[in-house]
């Protein structure tokens, strides 16, 4: 499992070893702008279910998820989620998770630019 994840914006941190694996799920592995050609894209939490409530990464409730919260999601490990967070602030300037909760994009333009950069 991931060990222990921060989900903000209540800083609550979730020790993922701690859920009981009927309730996680592993998402399949794949590019970020892909991913969210079919998961919906979300501020301000890791996940939100389908009410907008937050959610674990790996609850089969989630339905909607921010950028680093897809990297947990789909079961990215440290040093793959560093090379694509690298990638990401080499190309906006800005740190993931700070453009993801600041952007005024639509979930179409953040594939495009997902793409662009090639995560």
């Amino acid at each position: 499992m991931i060990g222990l994840i921060q989900n903000p914006p209540s800083k609550e941190l979730i020790n993922m070893d701690k859920i009981p694996h009927s309730t996680t799920r592993t998402l399949p592995k794949q590019k970020l702008s892909e991913f969210f050609k079919v998961h919906d894209w979300t501020k301000g939490a890791f996940a939100k279910d389908d009410t907008g409530c937050i959610e674990s990464v790996l609850s089969p409730n989630a339905c909607s998820f921010c950028m680093v919260g897809a990297l947990y999601a789909m079961q990215y490990d440290a040093n793959e989620r560093k090379i694509i967070q690298d990638k990401f602030k080499n190309h906006t300037g800005s740190p993931m998770m700070v453009y993801n909760d600041t952007t005024n994009k639509s979930q179409e333009e953040l594939i495009q630019l997902l793409e662009e950069i090639g995560i």
